[in-house]
């Protein structure tokens, strides 16, 4: 049985981190997960891979309480998430979506300040020199102080990627959940966004099309295909070459990358792509 929810249980890192137990949602044109079960441990990096429209970003909306499942149970620290009050939740969990916020007039440093919401109420406020200490001390974390003043708008992708994740950090969450986080940077801002998050020291579920990226940074690899979890376990269990035939339809050769740490895909590229069954 799930318990009630409890800041303090969190000193117990015995029981998983979050649990999923058969879920499942639809909507009236298709059915896009399936029994989807698994569990991520404290301080995992956990990376959500499969083609486009297998259903990942659906099940990070369904982790974050955007979308309620049709069946199946979401538990943070053995607590079911819908009976945590939405201040609680805020306070434990924060997300980075696909598609950042744009049109904003404001500087970093006052865009940074909104994440600083969920650990004040309405009636009370962060004194100014703590606020602005937590401030400055992401900032220097996610390598921007230099671009405090900037406004969040003028900034490049992988900059604004960094601020998001600066942002999320002020929350102080223990799980952090990320919506494609390497979509549309180039190579160095992939490599360092997930070097970032890598570096954070708590929980990370993130979704990530680069197969080889999450290969070298994730601890394990829960892999999608047609709403259903088809594979889950270390990059070099999940990342073979026949399953990535069979999920992605196409041919690849797996090896050990040259540090030996973890799997290296490469591509055959004259070969044509397999029809998905």
């Amino acid at each position: 049985m799930f318990k009630s929810f409890d800041d303090n249980q969190y000193d117990c890192e015995s029981s998983p981190h979050l649990q999923v137990e058969g879920l499942s949602w639809g909507c009236r044109e298709r059915q896009v997960l399936h029994d989807v079960g698994f569990t991520v441990n404290h301080g995992e990096f956990v990376g959500l891979l499969g083609p486009n429209g297998v259903g990942k970003s659906t099940l990070l909306r369904c982790l974050y309480r955007y979308l309620i499942p049709q069946q199946g149970r979401i538990a943070l620290a053995g607590t079911e998430i819908g009976t945590i009050s939405r201040r609680a939740f805020a306070r434990q969990v924060a997300v980075v979506t696909q598609h950042g916020p744009s049109g904003f007039s404001m500087t970093v440093r006052q865009f940074l300040t909104t994440g600083l919401l969920a650990h004040s109420s309405w009636w009370q406020r962060l004194d100014r020199r703590d606020e602005s200490a937590r401030v400055e001390a992401v900032l220097q974390r996610v390598k921007l102080a230099s671009l405090a003043e900037h406004h969040f708008d003028s900034l490049s992708g992988g900059e604004r990627q960094r601020v998001l994740i600066a942002r999320a950090l002020l929350q102080q969450p223990r799980l952090l959940l990320l919506d494609e986080p390497t979509n549309h940077l180039d190579v160095r801002y992939q490599i360092e966004t997930l070097k970032l998050v890598r570096s954070l020291g708590i929980t990370v579920v993130a979704s990530i099309h680069d197969l080889n990226l999450a290969s070298a940074y994730c601890d394990r690899i829960l892999l999608l295909s047609e709403g259903a979890l088809v594979a889950s376990g270390l990059p070099q269990q999940v990342l073979t070459a026949d399953r990535i035939r069979s999920v992605y339809g196409v041919d690849a050769r797996v090896d050990m990358h040259p540090n030996g740490r973890y799997p290296r895909i490469t591509y055959d590229y004259q070969k044509p792509a397999y029809a998905l069954a």
